[in-house]
């Protein structure tokens, strides 16, 4: 857990300081902005505000700086020290008290640990000395605003620090899937490589080295598959996963894949795709969410495992099932979220927890959907199809 906050800070320190240019050039055009409206008084030290954040920022990036701290400080400094100047001409305390806020939540959003308590310190104590001089010390005047500003903060800390657990939760549980999808790997590699140097070596007859040859097949296509998932899953999180949905033979789809599935796995009962069936789907990812179906059923379900075509009037349905105990009631609400493992504990060898999610993005961006239910006493996921249009079976 703690690695995982670490890497979560870094990443969110890294897009604050990339933020303050924005920041900076934000600050630069509020002067303009008071400008035209014909107001001018001492906005000028906005401006200089956002030069000192501009300037810092280019020092830091000219020497490979990432001091998140060194930032903070500068900015909690050049701002507050330009709204006090500022608010001394009037008599207002607004923006010292917002300005306290926003940065309570930039610091314990972007830092962690002691440095994350040490900026929140100071930025306290600038907020209190800021409200303070505009309000002339008067304790009546200072408290409404402070212990608004104080409600606000709370509230913003608590929503964030709820966010960093559930981001940290799920750094977690990459870091725990990429270790199983390693393993995978490595044992799939391992036998791939014992089986090549005994036929290399020329130590085995033809017939045994003709079943060492289709062990070696069928590790090598399990292996394929976990890096399809993990590449898929990547492309998904970056929000480029592609499809190109094209009219296809679904139930000659099923067939193969199930065929190419039952001769490394087990058998399968096939319904329903005796008949062309014709539908919109990538012929590449269709098969990758059957493959993923099965697989699951394989782990998770019971030993009869069946797969069926289904026509209805607006689309084609392929039916993966087992007579397995199905999903935990619990589990439900995240069946189909990334890296989810059953709060019952169990962790199945080689699940990397990335199946369901992958096959229903993959669908979704295909026109279709996957979903779960019970049947009958009988586990049944569902991937609905869009059917072909009459023009593209011609």
């Amino acid at each position: 857990m703690e690695s995982a906050r670490s890497l979560l800070a870094l990443r969110m320190g890294s897009l604050y300081l990339r933020a303050r240019w924005f920041w900076g050039v934000g600050f630069l055009l509020v002067p303009v902005a008071l400008l035209l409206n014909g107001e001018s008084g001492s906005s000028w030290l906005v401006a200089v505000a956002g030069l000192v954040t501009l300037t810092h920022a280019y020092a830091m990036r000219a020497r490979g700086g990432e001091g998140v701290m060194s930032a903070v400080i500068v900015d909690i400094v050049a701002t507050h020290g330009a709204v006090l100047l500022l608010s001394v001409e009037g008599d207002t305390v607004t923006a010292p008290v917002l300005t306290g806020v926003g940065f309570t939540l930039l610091i314990m959003m972007f830092t962690h640990g002691r440095p994350q308590m040490t900026a929140l310190a100071l930025n306290a104590g600038f907020t209190v000395a800021t409200v303070g001089i505009v309000s002339g010390w008067q304790v009546q005047r200072m408290f409404g605003p402070l212990l608004g500003g104080g409600g606000l903060a709370a509230l913003i800390v608590f929503v964030i620090v709820a966010y960093n657990d559930r981001v940290a939760d799920l750094e977690m549980a990459r870091a725990v899937t990429l270790g199983i999808a390693s393993h995978e790997l490595r044992n799939r590699l391992t036998g791939v490589i014992g089986v090549t140097q005994l036929l290399a070596e020329g130590k085995v007859d033809p017939e045994s080295g003709l079943e060492l040859l289709e062990l070696a097949h069928r590790e090598a296509v399990e292996a394929g598959s976990v890096v399809e998932d993990l590449l898929t899953a990547s492309r998904t999180e970056r929000g480029i996963v592609a499809t190109n949905p094209e009219p296809v033979d679904l139930a000659g789809m099923v067939r193969e894949t199930v065929a190419a599935f039952e001769s490394h796995r087990g058998t399968v009962k096939v319904e329903g795709a005796d008949d062309p069936v014709r539908v919109l789907a990538d012929p590449l990812r269709a098969p990758q969410v059957l493959r993923n179906l099965l697989t699951n059923a394989v782990r998770y379900g019971g030993p009869d495992i069946r797969v069926e075509v289904e026509r209805d009037g607006t689309g084609v349905s392929v039916l993966v099932s087992d007579d397995g105990p199905g999903v935990h009631e619990s589990d439900l609400p995240e069946l189909f979220t990334p890296y989810h493992r059953s709060r019952l504990g169990q962790i199945t060898p080689g699940s990397t927890g990335l199946g369901l999610w992958i096959s229903r993005n993959l669908m979704r961006s295909m026109g279709g959907d996957l979903v779960y239910r019970r049947d009958d006493g009988r586990t049944v996921f569902e991937a609905v199809f869009a059917a072909a249009p009459e023009a593209a079976e011609s």
